[in-house]
């Protein structure tokens, strides 16, 4: 049996990976698509050629106290420059496609964080439901 040796520091609330590793972000000019809900009869609307900052979803663990594994996940953001609040009013999914290629097919993150306001746009998060 071979072993394998796991670099990590330590810190008050357990042991941490010693590598922590920023999140990418990728800057694109797309399409962006906003579904509301199943059951509402407001159309899936579509901005063509928006500028779009995608900011990855990021993982982390640790050791906690107990010895159990524990894992957080932060949504993945989108910054959508030219976007407005009154656009995500009753939005529950967001798909962005990029030459013909889906990005971002999601529903919008209600639950951990609201759009908000940025220069120029609006960022909000989205996450998947598994």
């Amino acid at each position: 049996m071979s072993e394998v040796m796991v670099s990590v520091r330590s810190s008050s609330i357990g042991l941490l990976p010693a590598q922590d590793r920023s999140p990418r972000i990728v800057r694109i000019v797309g399409d962006i698509t906003l579904m509301a809900g199943w059951t509402s009869d407001n159309p899936d609307r579509t901005f063509t050629n928006q500028t779009i900052e995608i900011r990855e979803e990021t993982k982390s663990s640790r050791l906690g106290r107990d010895g159990r594994l524990i894992v957080t996940c932060r949504p993945m953001n989108v910054t959508w420059y030219g976007g407005k609040a009154e656009y995500l009013r009753e939005v529950a999914r967001v798909r962005i496609v990029a030459r013909g290629y889906v990005l971002i097919d999601e529903s919008l993150d209600t639950q951990h964080g609201h759009s908000k306001a940025v220069p120029g746009g609006m960022s909000f998060d989205v996450t998947s439901q598994a």
